[in-house]
């Protein structure tokens, strides 16, 4: 007869689990327990000062860079880097001690400052906070891949917005599209001021014909006008015309051309890097960017952004002038694009932040989801907000188109999906609001999507669908009876005027709710040709019956997709499996 194995105790399962866990956990208590009636300011001042560490593994200590748990334990939050953090805290108090996928900055022990995603969960009853447990990992690098994809998408979208306005715009509208392209590049490069100086007809002289300030600067045009060239920035004009730029990282160790030096000194400019205003290769102005107080290293991300800024308004202003046509800027994109695409690989990682892999955790309701790029940056998402307890929204969607605009046009539809749901809007009042909302700046694309919202508590589920594949529904024991979900309507942004329908769903015990993009059926095999949903859809009935794991189910899915008998894979593939336990 075999041994039984005894049950752990509670301690010994959290012991266990703190061990095992591979993302950092902590654990801090509050003594005396806080009262959550207390004003915001004094809970802040409790938390800081009356939370002591109780429980952490060994991840937390690696994060923040201890080496022994008996260092830390026992010490208030206010004394370790985990509440360094304030806007953490307003955060954690705001959400009444129910914090998701927050992030927050933070500086482990001799280490530069990093950013974590934190999970918080309270512990307490209606009206006192016992301990608060904290589940967190390191998103430093993600963040910085995110930063930089969302800096590329920003000078993407400003040199697009500048090009446009100069090609749409009349010449007498040139002032303000000058100053508009001004106030759009020194808001991105964070500097304090930006001016175009012309040179005169005759070569004489050299004039500031636009400037854009940051508040708090004080104009200078009035100062340079008609400043004799003769003699004047000898050096810094000759390398403009041989070398297109002249970067100036700091007046005060500058000693190349004393006259621009001067100059800029005069305008209350420190750091600053020129570029040349050319036409058919003839410097005819001066584009230059500055800072005030600080020293500035203008890196090769700028510079290049900035070249491409220069083109653009050099072009607008012979086009305004001689009245000829901007025909070489839809190149220069092109060609920007082409440049960047190294850039965009890296940015494909961050995709993963439309794409939840992680749901909140529910004891009777299990989440898998998958996710397989294909090409450029797509337009898939898996999104859910929690507005109220024992409830979430989950938006499964599909942008039309791939790259950029995708890309941008995924965080514009998370920030209103989210906004609306935070508003406890209807499955359709949330759909007919995000048409409302973005219509207008959605019009090249359309949004392909499934949202539902599901009571976790009774496992009831409103459906609304936008031009959506179907979503199937069985129970594990009698796999045979599969339900389709559906309801016929256009996409979102396609129609003016969009409505959609609800459907309410109950589910039980054993029930597996299933949702899939069209990439998993628009795919071209050798022998059958083109899938197709029909084929998808008898093939997927057979792997039901057969495969009673979830897990093994997707698995199944994504190994017949990409089989050896794949031809193509057309667009990218996401599939949810929902499962009630």
């Amino acid at each position: 007869m075999s041994e039984k194995i005894l049950p752990l105790s509670p301690k010994e399962s959290l012991e266990r689990y703190l061990s095992l866990s591979l993302d950092p956990v902590w654990c801090f208590e509050c003594k005396p327990p806080i009262p959550k009636s207390l004003p915001k300011e004094k809970l802040r001042e409790c938390l800081l000062g009356q939370t002591r560490l109780w429980q952490a593994n060994e991840s937390m200590l690696r994060q923040y860079g201890f080496s022994s748990l008996q260092d830390i334990l026992g010490k208030p939050l206010q004394n370790l880097p985990i509440g360094s953090d304030p806007h953490f805290l307003e955060a954690l108090i705001e959400s009444k001690y129910q914090l998701q996928e927050f992030e927050s900055d933070f500086q482990a022990v001799g280490e530069t400052s990093k950013t974590r995603l934190l999970n918080v969960q309270g512990e307490g009853d209606d009206r006192y906070l016992y301990r608060i447990w904290g589940f967190e990992r390191d998103i430093t690098a993600f963040k910085h891949s995110r930063d930089k994809l969302n800096q590329m998408l920003e000078s993407a979208r400003i040199l697009n917005d500048i090009s446009r306005a100069f090609v749409s715009q009349s010449p007498q509208k040139l002032d303000d599209i000058i100053q508009y392209a001004l106030g759009e590049v020194g808001k991105f490069l964070e500097v304090d001021a930006i001016t175009i100086s012309e040179i005169s007809h005759d070569k004489m002289y050299l004039s500031v014909t636009y400037e854009w300030l940051k508040d708090g600067m004080h104009p200078v045009k009035h100062f340079y006008q008609n400043v004799p060239l003769s003699g004047n920035q000898p050096i810094t004009l000759a390398n403009l015309v041989n070398h297109g730029h002249v970067i100036i990282s700091d007046t005060n160790t500058y000693d190349e051309d004393e006259s621009a030096k001067n100059s800029l000194e005069k305008a209350g400019i420190r750091s600053a890097i020129l570029f040349g205003l050319k036409k058919n290769g003839e410097l005819f102005g001066i584009f230059g960017p500055g800072n005030k107080a600080r020293s500035r290293d203008w890196n090769l991300a700028e510079k290049n952004f900035l070249s491409l800024v220069v083109d653009i308004i050099a072009q607008g202003i012979v086009k305004a002038r001689d009245e000829i046509r901007l025909k070489q800027k839809e190149t220069i994109l092109k060609n920007y694009y082409e440049d960047i695409k190294f850039d965009l690989q890296i940015a494909k990682l961050t995709q993963d932040a439309w794409i939840t892999k992680q749901f909140p955790p529910y004891e009777n309701i299990q989440f898998s989801s998958f996710f397989l790029p294909v090409g450029d940056i797509g337009g898939d998402l898996i999104l859910y907000h929690v507005p109220e307890p024992n409830t979430i929204d989950i938006l499964f969607g599909d942008i039309s188109g791939h790259g950029i605009s995708s890309a941008l046009i995924s965080g514009i539809i998370t920030m209103s999906f989210r906004r609306l749901s935070e508003k406890f809007l209807s499955p359709k009042e949330i759909l007919v609001g995000m048409q409302s909302d973005l219509k207008e700046a959605i019009q090249r694309n359309h949004l392909s999507c499934c949202l539902f919202r599901l009571n976790t508590a009774t496992k009831e589920a409103t459906f609304c669908f936008a031009g959506h594949p179907p979503v199937l529904k069985w129970n594990r024991e009698i796999p045979e009876s599969i339900e389709t979900i559906l309801t016929a309507n256009y996409p979102l942004f396609l129609v003016p005027d969009w409505t959609g329908e609800e459907i309410c769903i109950s589910f039980q015990t054993g029930d597996r709710l299933l949702l899939f993009s069209d990439g998993i059926y628009e795919i071209e095999k050798e022998d059958i040709g083109f899938l197709g949903l029909d084929a998808f859809l008898l093939s997927l009935r057979t792997k039901i019956s057969k495969e009673p794991r979830g897990d093994k189910l997707i698995a199944n899915l994504i190994q017949e997709a990409l089989d050896a008998r794949t031809v193509k894979v057309y667009d990218d593939i996401a599939v949810l499996l929902l499962e009630f336990l």
